[in-house]
């Protein structure tokens, strides 16, 4: 009879107490490929103010992933989200001028975890209000 108990080290499942040639199933899990291809793109200027982010990640065991997004005006942004389960992020009206950092991680269900580069962002500066124009002839009286 075979144990019961698993535990998961390194991404390997084991049984306790049972050589692993000697188990009758073994899930060997691999950590989900490194999010990349930020959208919008690392370092891109001139960003809308209100962006979505969006990233790629896939799983080489066909694992279903989540998503923690970290956002924020720092180098180190703190936890926006947790556990989305597509691959983009809605951050809201963001300020105009302004640099934003992010990363994400991939998480699957089985312990594996894959953190992204920190990207960067700036937004597009505020646009400028056009002076009313002046009547004809330069004057500024109006009669």
């Amino acid at each position: 009879e075979y144990a019961n108990h698993w535990i998961i080290i390194r991404g390997v499942a084991f049984v306790a107490g049972v050589p692993e040639n000697e188990l009758p199933y073994t899930k060997i899990n691999h950590v989900p490929n490194q999010p990349d291809n930020p959208s919008p793109a690392n370092g891109e200027t001139n960003v809308d103010i209100n962006p979505t982010l969006r990233w790629q990640s896939s799983d080489p065991d066909g694992d279903t992933l989540t998503y923690d997004v970290y956002f924020g005006t720092t180098t180190n942004p703190p936890l926006v989200a947790s556990d989305l389960p597509v691959a983009s992020y809605n951050p809201g009206t963001l300020e105009y001028g302004t640099t934003y950092y992010w990363k994400v991680v991939a998480k699957d269900a089985y312990g594996g975890i894959a953190v992204s580069s920190l990207w960067h962002f700036t937004t597009q500066s505020e646009p400028s209000i056009p002076s009313p124009p002046k009547p004809p002839g330069g004057g500024d009286n109006l009669q």
